[in-house]
């Protein structure tokens, strides 16, 4: 299984809600924040240096090696990303 696929899932479900005026601060945050978050994650994690204004996609592709490695390092770095919006949400 490849991560574009899950990738326009996610788009479809945030354009859907966004039409339907259903967009909690998860959404929000996730649409503005993840891309440039998961740039700054994977050039502390590699030490390498990513070109910015691209989607995180285009910058786990860039680091992995295959269609696994990308799908694990996305569900990790959703993970590593919803944990830190919660605890600052909770205090």
């Amino acid at each position: 299984m490849e991560l574009e696929p899950i990738v326009h899932f996610i788009n479809g479900f945030m354009l859907n809600n966004f039409v339907s005026r259903r967009v909690d601060i998860v959404e929000k945050k996730f649409k503005e924040e993840f891309h440039d978050w998961v740039r700054e994650q994977l050039e502390k994690r590699y030490n390498i240096e990513l070109e910015e204004h691209h989607n995180y996609l285009f910058y786990i592709t860039e680091v992995s090696q295959n269609s696994e490695e990308e799908l694990n390092i996305f569900f990790e770095l959703c993970n590593e990303f919803f944990r830190e919006f919660y605890k600052k949400e909770n205090g």
